[in-house]
């Protein structure tokens, strides 16, 4: 992310794999690349030799006929810093996390030696790229992932606003924000994932969420089920009561009879860029949801309400992604991705965008509010958990212990074995104290040994 500045590096050589492309390849059967060794995956496996994107590996997964976990945008890499950090998409929930999804690794050492990295070869530096972020151990030229057989697909989307932009319209909003996010674990139980977003802008406050249901069958039956859940849940007796009151609700259900129509049709995302904004993120278990209404509802007050001193985000947001429950409750072997995302049910992201015209001052203002405010709110709501590593508040003091858990001692020993001297540095990555940022003054600076 911007916010984290890995992709930004005064004065260094940046490696960009986007036109190493040597193919994507479908096996039917997944045998490991030098044949010898034994895998526990013996389903379908799709190899992305290079800088594809999720919409080129979506396009070709869908040909023939399989899922694969990957981003809700689009647009974003499919081997570098998101599959290696851990990765989340809307079939996270169903089939686990993306960096679980991966069979082999072709690497790029330090020293220029190309590695192949799996379970039988070099364990440790396969288990480091499972989690343990990007830009660290090697360059990946190359990745294997599993493939599964599509599925049709139920799609929920809601959208919510207030019926006047006063304090009271806007209040009402976060309530039932607040409400509908104590009541999420339960739909992820019934099979229900996908993003949530509370944006306000100026005056203007609006809820939308996008769920979907990865359905065993496209039987009526399942359709049925899964419909009544959602509209149990999140319809009867919270929003229909409401609608035209207090807030006007907008809902639809539409079914994809595959998952390539889903990604080509609803799916089909694509996130706005930008560089004024500040993020922070939270995991949050199934207990600091369920039915935590009225702790939820003090937390979205503090986030849309306290800001830094003297300084006024000129829009913010809150994205959740309920990514969590199911398979990325299981913990996969030779992984190290921090041990909070295997209890985690949502990702709750909050962001603060500052004016264009903000100066230098003003914009530490905002992020101070972001990381000794609204940071600290979701921490209060979640003892014990963490952040996700690549959607993350990059000035957070506890960033080792909230990104890597348990893991950082380990993933360091790593680090030390495959890249001694320190080639490869990012941004609060894994070995990054070894090094300082010299700025004097200015926003970057050279890289000092420390």
């Amino acid at each position: 992310m911007l916010t984290l500045r890995r992709s930004q590096g005064y004065g260094s050589l940046m490696i960009w794999i986007r036109k190493i492309r040597n193919g994507l390849h479908y096996q039917d059967h997944y045998t490991p690349s030098d044949g010898s060794c034994q895998s526990n995956w013996t389903e379908s496996a799709i190899t992305v030799g290079g800088g594809y994107i999720w919409r080129d590996v979506y396009a070709f997964s869908a040909k023939h006929g399989r899922i694969v976990v990957g981003g809700d945008d689009r647009t974003v890499g499919s081997i570098g810093g998101y599959l290696q950090g851990g990765g989340h998409g809307p079939a996270s929930h169903t089939f686990g996390l993306a960096t679980d999804q991966v069979l082999e690794y072709q690497v790029v050492l330090a020293s220029g030696e190309l590695v192949t990295a799996n379970v039988c070869q070099n364990i440790d530096l396969f288990t480091a790229l499972r989690g343990g972020g990007g830009g660290t151990f090697g360059v990946v030229v190359s990745a294997t992932i599993k493939a599964y057989k599509t599925r049709p697909v139920l799609v929920h989307q809601a959208e919510i606003v207030p019926l006047n932009t006063g304090g009271n319209g806007k209040n009402a909003l976060l309530n039932v924000t607040a409400e509908l996010l104590a009541r999420f674990p339960t739909l992820l139980d019934a099979g229900f994932a996908g993003y949530v977003k509370l944006v306000q802008a100026g005056e203007q406050r609006v809820y939308q969420h996008v769920l979907v249901n990865l359905l065993e069958s496209n039987t009526s039956a399942a359709v049925q089920h899964a419909t009544h859940i959602m509209q149990k849940q999140a319809f009867e007796d919270l929003l229909l009561p409401l609608n035209g009151t207090s807030i006007f609700v907008k809902s639809s259900f539409q079914f994809a009879p595959t998952f390539a129509d889903y990604t080509t049709g609803v799916g089909n995302k694509q996130d706005e860029a930008g560089s004024g904004l500040i993020m922070a993120s939270r995991f949050f278990d199934k207990k600091s949801l369920h039915n935590q209404q009225e702790s939820l509802l003090d937390m979205l007050h503090i986030m849309f309400s306290q800001n830094g001193t003297g300084a006024t985000p000129s829009a913010s947001m809150l994205d959740l992604g309920l990514i969590g429950g199911g398979k990325v409750l299981e913990s996969a072997p030779h992984t190290s991705v921090n041990p909070a995302w295997r209890k985690t049910y949502g990702l709750v992201r909050y962001i603060d965008i500052w004016p264009d015209n903000a100066d230098l001052r003003e914009i530490q203002q905002i992020k101070d509010g972001v990381t000794f405010k609204k940071l600290d709110a979701m921490k209060a709501l979640t003892p014990g958990m963490g952040a996700y590593l690549n959607e993350a508040d990059g000035d957070n003091p506890e960033w080792k212990e909230d990104w890597f858990g348990s893991k950082y001692d380990w993933l360091e020993s790593v680090k030390d074995k495959y890249d001694p001297e320190g080639v490869f540095w990012c941004w609060r990555c894994v070995g990054s104290e070894g090094w300082e940022e010299v700025k004097g003054g200015t926003v970057y600076g050279p890289l000092c040994k420390v």
